[in-house]
């Protein structure tokens, strides 16, 4: 089992902030959401209202798992 990192810890409370996406969103629009987070947005992917996930780039989770 892992342990919890700092970097982690912040992800688990997710910001308000961040835009929401749903999961049919998700699927109609998935090149623009995902060219949006390989330029630096961060998504929480809801279904059925409930945050399910969090998309973020690439860069920023490689940052988070060093730290982790």
């Amino acid at each position: 089992m892992c342990g919890v990192g700092s970097g982690l810890l912040r992800l688990l409370m997710i910001d308000p902030s961040l835009p929401r996406v749903s999961m049919t969103e998700l699927r109609r629009h998935f090149g623009r959401i995902i060219g949006e987070a390989a330029q630096g947005q961060t998504f929480v992917i809801t279904r059925r209202g409930r945050e399910v996930a969090v998309l973020l780039p690439a860069e920023e989770y490689s940052g988070i798992s060093a730290r982790g």
